[in-house]
């Protein structure tokens, strides 16, 4: 929060000048100040400059390979007006090598300022660009993936690493090997030689597993996880610290409580009246400047190191579902949504064999019944990876008043599934958004399955976002920000291939909805474009793009405020009775 973050800086950073921050802060203003940037090697850069010292870039991957960094600037001893203008170019593949034919799967390109660049050392900052891609054009064939780091200002290159993703980032199939079929004793010896050799060359199937890195506080920046296409795939820079033991990862067996530290080995009798204050289970912000790179693609999670690009480990996790911690026990949980009308994938036999064993007798009633409904449509629960337990199996179609009479969809579908904050006493729990194209919306509790509330948007709203299977890469479940409003509360957001609508996360009401002119092309684009605090919604299509603006308004409390005003009222009829009655009169006169 930039209000937060002002307010715990000691020195103002008016305008942005990296003199005017101490030795070992960082000041906040409208614009980035950066404390180890020097002052005059910007002043003598050669380019008219923002006051905060900084260009306004734009930076682009082009379909051969070559990325490239626009700035609106100009030359300082020219006297024209600002414009668009090339200051580097960089090629990631080499000339004799033309991958003209390629077929680009996922793009990514991230800016670090110089202070997530110090790992890096990277004066004036670093462009992060991670991509996969089809050599020859056929998505049949074998992936590939490369992730560069590039200086910022100079366009020089500071890491790179490629690798070939069909052989060194396959998921794991579930149920995983035993321990006893699989070599970790040769999975850990190779790791010191892979990181002082060739990192290009390295097989992402001899790197030790995340979960063995990852701190509670770090697993909170990374997850929750969820792949359904391309779009999903992401980069970020986390703070790894690996010189303290996670105590928090050393038992991951969620029945069982984890060894409190700082015991008391004899307790007293007034040692029950006082409650233990767990200062050290208090979790606050990540401290320390990035050093580690987060690359989520199809394969899973890759963590490099932000200094050289070295793997450091590598998590396998299968698409089309979400990864999070729903009970706040250190445990990484899975969830699925198994519809019947979703192709069985080899990958996930394990979960497909579970749901047919926990629905089969209730399939077997629907042969004789009542055919409207699907024969499978369930949100899965499982704790661990590899799965240990099953956490819950909640229905997430309905009952049969509130499913659509009319089906014009061609096959039932859903999009990534949201994690919420749970309300009332399971604050430290999560609860799970999932939406369906068929308009049901439901909240499922994370810790066992039970439905919160259900909405059925087709039956309230005729322009009630749906989409088809084939385009449910352009649909979006996401929440709305706005500074007057708690987190817990913050309002959904769901949008499909022709309209949006605004939800209540805590009742499910439908607070808005709205109708595109014409059938969006891509996803959403949220930002606060308006400047209010609310987020505002960018949707693009075939010939236009269109901006809606959401407006938050506070609830107001009718029936509490008729009641205070019957109340007065009333007192106010007492007052003028006792003040012109007759008197002379006790009460238990006659």
């Amino acid at each position: 929060d930039w209000h937060d973050a002002s307010s715990q800086c000691k020195t103002p950073c008016p305008s942005g000048q990296a003199h005017e921050c101490p030795g070992d802060e960082r000041c906040y203003a409208d614009t980035s100040c950066d404390i180890f940037s020097n002052s005059h090697a910007k002043a003598n850069s050669g380019f008219e400059l923002t006051p905060g010292g900084g260009l306004p870039s734009v930076v682009s991957l082009w379909t051969n390979g070559v990325v490239i960094l626009h700035s609106l600037t100009n030359g300082q001893e020219q006297e024209t007006e600002l414009g668009i203008r090339e200051l580097w170019r960089y090629r990631i593949f080499s000339e004799d090598k033309p991958i003209g034919d390629a077929l680009w799967e996922e793009i990514n390109v991230v800016f670090l300022d110089a202070y997530s660049s110090v790992e890096a050392k990277a004066e004036h900052g670093m462009v992060v660009v991670s991509a996969s891609y089809f050599a020859d054009g056929n998505p049949e064939s074998s992936r590939s993936t490369f992730t560069v780091a590039i200086d910022a200002f100079k366009g020089t290159v500071l890491w790179e690493s490629f690798s070939d993703v069909e052989t060194d980032e396959m998921p794991l199939p579930l149920p995983m090997a035993k321990r006893g079929q699989t070599s970790f004793a040769r999975r850990r010896s190779s790791v010191a030689r892979i990181m002082q050799g060739n990192q290009s060359k390295a097989n992402a199937s001899a790197l030790p597993n995340c979960m063995s890195l990852l701190k509670k506080a770090v697993k909170k920046e990374v997850f929750p996880y969820s792949y359904w296409g391309p779009k999903d795939a992401g980069v970020a820079a986390i703070h790894l610290n690996q010189k303290e033991k996670s105590h928090e990862n050393q038992n991951h067996r969620a029945n069982k409580p984890h060894e409190q530290e700082h015991q008391v080995q004899k307790k007293k009798w007034h040692h029950k009246f006082h409650k233990h204050k767990k200062h050290h289970r208090k979790e606050g912000p990540i401290q320390g400047k990035p050093n580690a790179l987060v690359t989520q693609t199809r394969g899973g999670l890759q963590i490099r190191s932000l200094k050289n690009g070295k793997a450091l480990c590598h998590l396998a996790l299968l698409e089309e579902k979400l990864y999070s911690d729903l009970n706040n026990d250190g445990v990484l949980d899975q969830v699925q949504v198994a519809l019947h009308s979703k192709t069985h994938k080899p990958d996930d036999k394990f979960v497909w064999d579970l749901a047919g064993r926990l629905h089969g007798a209730d399939t077997e009633k629907k042969e004789g019944g009542d055919e409207s409904g699907p024969l499978l449509c369930h949100l899965l629960g499982l704790s661990g990876i590899p799965a240990k337990e099953e956490l819950f199996s909640a229905p997430i179609c309905g009952r049969v008043h509130e499913r659509p009479k009319v089906n014009k969809l061609k096959k039932l579908d859903s999009i990534n599934p949201l994690v919420v904050e749970s309300l009332g006493k399971r604050q430290d729990k999560r609860d799970i958004i999932v939406a369906l194209n068929n308009g049901m919306i439901h909240r499922i509790q994370g810790s066992g399955g039970r439905r919160m509330w259900a909405l059925s948007g087709t039956q309230r709203s005729s322009d009630f976002p749906t989409w088809e299977e084939e385009t449910n890469h352009n649909a979006l479940l996401s929440r709305i920000t706005a500074a007057n409003v708690p987190p817990p509360l913050r309002p959904l957001l769901l949008a499909g291939d022709n309209s949006l609508a605004v939800i209540s996360v805590e009742t499910g009401h439908l607070l808005a909805s709205a109708e595109f002119p014409q059938t969006a092309a891509a996803k959403p684009l949220l930002a606060d474009l308006s400047g209010d605090g609310a987020t505002d919604i960018l949707i693009l299509t075939k010939d236009g793009i269109w901006g809606y603006r959401i407006l938050i308004k506070h609830h107001l409390a009718v029936t509490q405020r008729i009641l205070v005003g019957l109340l007065l009222m009333l007192l106010m009829l007492a007052t003028i009775r006792n003040r012109y009655s007759k008197g002379g009169k006790r009460s238990t006169d006659i």
